[in-house]
């Protein structure tokens, strides 16, 4: 089998870093939800986690400290994003 193009491992990364962050966040809506709904974001999360384990295990160490990067990348956008926000509504 050939080595996944850069373009691949990349685009890869990206959507694990939005899976991870996705799952970081979640918290901040676990609390709002109705039982059923909480039931169905729980599982949603937790698979989430088991997916995101199991891909991270056959990453290369050096993908690992991308995909940590990548997310706290995205974290700070979104924390960044929530301030602008935060000025917007009413």
């Amino acid at each position: 089998m050939s080595k996944p193009s850069k373009e691949h491992q990349a685009n890869v990364l990206i959507n694990l870093a939005v899976l991870k962050l996705f799952s970081d966040q979640s918290t901040f809506i676990i609390g709002e939800l109705p039982r059923e709904k909480k039931h169905w974001f729980n599982t949603t999360v937790r698979a989430a986690d088991n997916f995101i384990k199991e891909v991270e295990s056959g990453l290369s160490e050096h993908n690992k400290e991308t995909l940590q990067i990548l997310t706290d990348s995205l974290n700070n956008g979104i924390t960044d994003l929530k301030k602008d926000l935060l000025t917007h509504i009413s």
